[in-house]
């Protein structure tokens, strides 16, 4: 999923007591070569889900 601020989503799901309740969070934002800041988290049925925003679209 794509969203405007990986780094704000990260912490606003990590502070969000349903949210923390609902799925695990696997990785820091962090940046990728291919030119995305990204996290990983697993829902309750254990897929996971990548948030992204492209680097250097401010």
């Amino acid at each position: 999923f794509y969203t405007d601020d990986v780094d704000e989503l990260f912490a606003y799901m990590q502070n969000d007591e349903t949210i923390s309740g609902l799925g695990k969070l696997e990785s820091k934002p962090q940046d990728a070569t291919w030119g995305e800041r990204f996290f990983h988290m697993l829902d309750p049925d254990g897929y996971k889900m990548s948030f992204a925003t492209p680097i250097g679209n401010e």
